[in-house]
């Protein structure tokens, strides 16, 4: 069962959710002396890596032990500002001490796409001198209930042993490098993170499927091994029926 925490402001879901990536981050180190953490893109993402980049978060985050990876990539330069990395580097990579051959980047220049999601695993499988199981993968939801670059309808989610591959995005034609259902059912924890009424309708039908309607993608994410924690905003979780909000 997943565990869902809501919040009424945006800045409370941040503290909470970086807070959950340092106290995890700490243990992995202690426990298996790394901390394998993959990021994808997204607003909310955004805010958490902010808040990860103040100096209480920054000064106690493991860097020297922690690798980055990414869940997905829009098939554009990483210097647009609709790259993930691109992003993610300026709101937290570029501004603390983690070692840059640790951030494991996905390569949307100088390659195809099939052989960029061929790269895109190695780099994810490097860390592990075993079986690939990231400690914490974050994820985000779409309004038509999509995750990573996995979406409604795609042939992506009926990948059964390949980590990483090239599709393309419904709407909009464009490709996306996406991790897919194996490699996120290995992690050992997947944070949602989901903010504004947008998203509420995504939300209940990833976690409450209606009896005979398709699961959406989200819904999809089970881990083999690991624990799904959900952050909500109010908005987010308008539609789910018994929640409390989180007070700080």
């Amino acid at each position: 069962m997943a565990d869902i925490r809501t919040f009424d402001a945006a800045d409370k879901l941040a503290r909470a959710a970086a807070d959950a990536v340092l106290a995890l981050a700490l243990a992995a180190v202690r426990d298996r002396g790394q901390f394998v953490w993959g990021l994808p893109g997204g607003s909310s993402i955004a805010m958490l890596l902010r808040t990860l980049a103040d100096e209480y978060y920054a000064a106690r985050m493991p860097w020297p032990q922690t690798y980055v990876t990414f869940n997905d990539e829009l098939w554009v330069a990483p210097t647009e500002p609709e790259s993930s990395q691109c992003m993610a580097r300026e709101e937290l990579l570029d501004r603390v001490s983690i070692p840059r051959e640790q951030v494991r980047s996905i390569l949307t220049i100088g390659v195809s796409p099939q052989d960029s999601a061929t790269v895109a695993e190695r780099h994810v499988t490097e860390p592990f001198d075993g079986p690939v199981r990231p400690d914490l993968l974050l994820l985000t939801i779409g309004a038509d209930g999509h995750t990573a670059g996995l979406f409604p309808g795609s042939g992506a989610l009926l990948e059964s042993d390949t980590l990483f591959v090239a599709t393309e995005v419904p709407d909009t034609g464009e490709t996306r490098i996406t991790a897919t259902l194996p490699l996120i059912a290995a992690a050992r924890n997947i944070h949602f993170m989901a903010t504004g009424a947008s998203r509420a309708s995504a939300v209940q039908q990833a976690l409450y499927p209606q009896p005979n309607a398709p699961v959406v993608p989200a819904g999809l994410v089970n881990p083999t091994n690991g624990k799904v924690t959900w952050f909500l905003d109010s908005d987010a979780a308008r539609s789910l029926e018994h929640t409390d909000l989180t007070s700080e």
